[in-house]
């Protein structure tokens, strides 16, 4: 076995990727970079990260990939943005196709339910400041799933 097959083994040994996972990253906070970066290397070695700051950038990219037929695995993005659209407006467009939404933000988890609103599934949500480890275990459990 490659060394990097090894790691991933030894990271994350029931998690079998059949491709490169493709995730997009909404964040206006060019800061977090980093640390999504990180994290996304842990959960899913080898994937393709893009990064947008406005959920208008966001919506241009997924519009090209649908068309191409590459959607994105994995959708990571704020709530609140550069721009007049949220990361909530983003979901409600694109969230029920194969893709998956995190969202996250400061706000409290019940002003997120607020926000998102009653009747609708619920994208899962990460709260600021993050936390690199339970990020690591949310997106390695939604990435298992594709």
């Amino acid at each position: 076995m490659e060394k990097e097959a090894i790691q991933e083994t030894m990271l994350h040994p029931n998690v079998v990727y059949r491709r490169s996972a493709r995730v997009l990253i909404v964040e206006d906070d060019i800061t977090m970079q980093p640390l999504w970066k990180y994290v996304i290397e842990i959960s899913a070695p080898g994937a393709s990260i893009k990064w947008v700051t406005t959920e208008e950038g966001a919506e241009k990219i997924i519009a090209h990939r649908l068309h191409m037929s590459e959607e994105f695995d994995l959708i990571i993005a704020d709530i609140f943005l550069s721009g007049s659209r949220t990361g909530i407006d983003l979901w409600k467009r694109y969230g029920s196709g194969n893709t998956q939404f995190l969202l996250m933000s400061a706000v409290s988890p019940t002003k997120f339910a607020k926000l998102v609103g009653d009747g609708e599934p619920t994208p899962l949500y990460v709260q600021k400041p993050l936390n690199p480890v339970a990020c690591i275990d949310t997106i390695t459990e939604m990435l298992s799933k594709f």
